[in-house]
């Protein structure tokens, strides 16, 4: 998909795409990271692709909600 950062403050990057996952970690505007890909969620408050697979500049992979992302386009940007 391709480089992006974080976009905000203490942005969670989670184990999986839910809000309900562990927190690998808090980072902030400008953080960099790769974007690998978006999730399709299901449900009747979800959207479907909110959340994107990342990889971090640490080589630790997450999920970050697609909002808290900026320089990729990006399901909810």
């Amino acid at each position: 998909m391709g480089r992006g950062a974080i976009k905000g403050e203490a942005v969670r990057v989670r184990q999986t795409p839910d809000t309900n996952g562990k927190i690998l970690g808090e980072f902030n505007t400008g953080y960099p990271l790769t974007v690998l890909g978006f999730v399709e969620q299901t449900g009747d408050h979800s959207y479907n692709f909110a959340w994107a697979k990342v990889q971090l500049d640490n080589g630790a992979t997450g999920y970050v909600y697609g909002k808290y992302i900026s320089g990729v386009d990006t399901p909810l940007n």
